[in-house]
């Protein structure tokens, strides 16, 4: 197969030669754009559109970071609770809550 591409290659004038040189990049160019640039340009154009309303959640979340920070007792300066005094918390979260919970038991 590869030696009678060979063969019909060197049958080739330099012309025709030339044009399908030309042809080859200009597909090899199509093809490119199709597989990889116009692929990647769309997805920039939805990160772009995502993008203020992004921004808009990012400002509102920080808003009540801030909210949350000015209230007493608003930020956590001890270690997060872990073990069974997590499972206690939980249990008395739920119950103060009116939920009945089964009997908790940290792995």
């Amino acid at each position: 197969m590869n030696e009678r591409m060979v063969v019909w290659w060197q049958a080739r004038t330099l012309r025709e030669k030339g044009f399908l040189g030309g042809l080859a990049v200009l597909v090899a160019i199509l093809v490119g754009q199709s597989l990889l640039w116009q692929p990647a340009a769309s997805h920039v154009e939805v990160l772009q559109r995502e993008l203020p309303a992004l921004g808009t959640d990012l400002e509102q979340m920080q808003g009540l970071v801030t909210v949350l920070e000015s209230r007493p007792g608003g930020t956590r300066k001890e270690a997060p609770l872990q073990g069974q005094a997590l499972v206690t918390a939980l249990d008395k979260s739920l119950r103060d809550s009116g939920i009945e919970t089964a009997t908790l038991t940290p792995q």
